[in-house]
């Protein structure tokens, strides 16, 4: 007879922790060899026990089964975890998936159904309850297109472009367990890497060895530069595309400014509002790629807006200041200073309907580059871009709530004028103008007298001498 499958429970109720383990007991190819009632005596028993798969709850004290589980899997990359939680919940389920987990059940689920999860994400596979069920014509489909590409490619050393591999593309198996329509299996070619032809000598891109991406499917890289590459992805168990930001190789080789990117991205993670492009996903691959996988936001940035000379009539762009100001004043409410507020970090959905909706991105990682960057972005103390920053951050002073707020006065001034409030034909040169040259206000034929006075309050030189909190522009709107 085959070694059983040894299983951890994790699970603060102790009511739940015995049904859970009653029912893995009903199977002769599993035993229970531990219990944990919190994510830190989850972690010490892993390292102890060695368990095949873990039986992880969600909710718990001390530190939750997302957190347990992403811990986990860096100590014990051969553990297996199974997410329980008592209700359904899409994003529950992408936390999971993300941190590592292989699995989804809920609390209540039928035992033998219980037992065939177990036995499934041993096997490798990945188990998803009946909510996320999978259609096999599709499933058929898909390992029918995968093996005709491997005939056409050849060997396990060939590299695999995002042209050459749609995301449907994936190889997809079932088991003959109860409840086998939730059992997906997805593999890609043996040592196949996915990398965007369009960057094939980035150092950050799609790597099958990287955990990451044995989640996410390339689409093609929808933005680079200096600092980080943009693909555009899906998440291969949850058919939703996202945005994965994989940082430049040579600033993963600074750990200070790694370490700033995942502590920042905690933070961004943490925040939920409808005019904030949500954050998924953070971490750092086991090639030392630093990543953030975000909402993908479909539609054109305030900044492309403004290159293509769009002037917008004041009621309308007071109705897009307002959603930034709700997004900015959420994010302050909740601890966190944007730091680099301009129009390319704006994103407006539905904008040729004439009601665009306005997400704000890129909380999180923090602008680096030096001053010859023709976006004006520099390294150092002093970070932001400098058409926005605020004169404390050009002087490379503390800054907090203020300093967004007076670059939300150089956006509004260049979204009513046309053109930033202060432009130096250097990055020094803007900086010196932001601190010293008096701000010029609108004519009375660009603007209404309370915008105006609005922009000059938001662009006071002196922090004390702004609006103390966004609520009062937007009460004065």
């Amino acid at each position: 007879m085959d070694t059983p499958i040894s299983v951890l429970v994790v699970e603060d109720h102790a009511l739940f922790r015995t049904g859970i383990k009653v029912s893995c007991n009903k199977d002769e190819s599993i035993t229970v060899t531990g219990e944990a009632s919190n994510g830190s005596d989850a972690i010490a028993q892993v390292l102890m026990l060695q368990p095949d798969v873990v039986l992880m709850d969600v909710s718990m004290p001390l530190m939750d089964g997302i957190e347990s589980t992403r811990l986990i899997k860096d100590k014990s990359k051969k553990t297996k975890v199974i997410m329980l939680t008592s209700h359904e919940n899409e994003e529950v389920l992408q936390s999971a998936l993300s941190a590592g987990a292989s699995g989804y059940c809920l609390k209540d689920v039928e035992s033998d159904i219980l037992c065939s999860a177990i036995r499934a994400v041993h096997r490798g596979e990945m188990w998803l309850d009946s909510l996320y069920s999978v259609d096999r014509d599709c499933m058929r489909s898909a390992r029918e297109r995968f093996n005709n590409l491997i005939e056409r490619h050849g060997s396990s050393d060939d590299e695999i472009s995002s042209s050459q591999l749609p995301v449907e593309d994936s190889s997809i198996d079932t088991n003959q367990d109860p409840g086998q329509e939730n059992t997906l299996k997805i593999s890609s070619a043996p040592g196949a890497s996915v990398s965007s032809t369009e960057n094939k000598s980035s150092s950050a891109r799609f790597s099958k060895n990287d955990n990451l991406f044995d989640r996410y499917e390339n689409l093609g890289v929808i933005g680079q530069g200096g600092m980080s590459h943009v693909y555009k992805a899906r998440h291969k168990m949850l058919d939703k595309v996202v945005a994965v930001k994989v940082l430049a190789g040579h600033l993963n080789r600074i750990d200070a400014f790694c370490a700033r990117f995942v502590q920042e991205a905690r933070v961004a993670s943490s925040l939920s509002h409808t005019n904030i492009a949500s954050v998924f996903d953070f971490g750092v691959t086991p090639e030392s790629n630093a990543f953030l996988v975000m909402e993908y936001v479909k539609g054109p940035s305030l900044a492309e807006v403004l290159r293509q000379d769009v002037r917008l009539d004041e009621a309308r762009a007071i109705e897009l200041f307002k959603q930034l100001i709700d997004a900015l004043s959420y994010a302050h409410k909740m601890g966190v200073v944007h730091r680099d507020i301009k129009p390319a970090n704006v994103i407006l959905t539905n904008f040729d309907s004439g009601h665009p909706h306005l997400k704000l991105v890129d909380f999180g990682l923090a602008k680096v580059s030096t001053l010859e960057d023709p976006k004006l972005t520099i390294n150092g103390e002093v970070m932001g871009s400098p058409l926005y920053m605020s004169p404390e951050q050009c002087q490379g002073l503390p800054v907090d709530n203020r300093s967004d707020i007076y670059s939300l006065g150089c956006l509004m001034h260049e979204v009513i004028c046309g053109q930033p409030p202060f432009r130096g034909e250097t990055a020094l040169d803007t900086f010196r103008m932001h601190v010293q040259v008096d701000y010029q206000e609108p004519s009375e034929n660009e603007c209404s007298d309370r915008l105006r006075t609005i922009l000059r309050k938001c662009l006071s030189k002196n922090p004390n001498n702004r609006y103390s909190n966004l609520d009062e522009i937007k009460s004065l709107l």
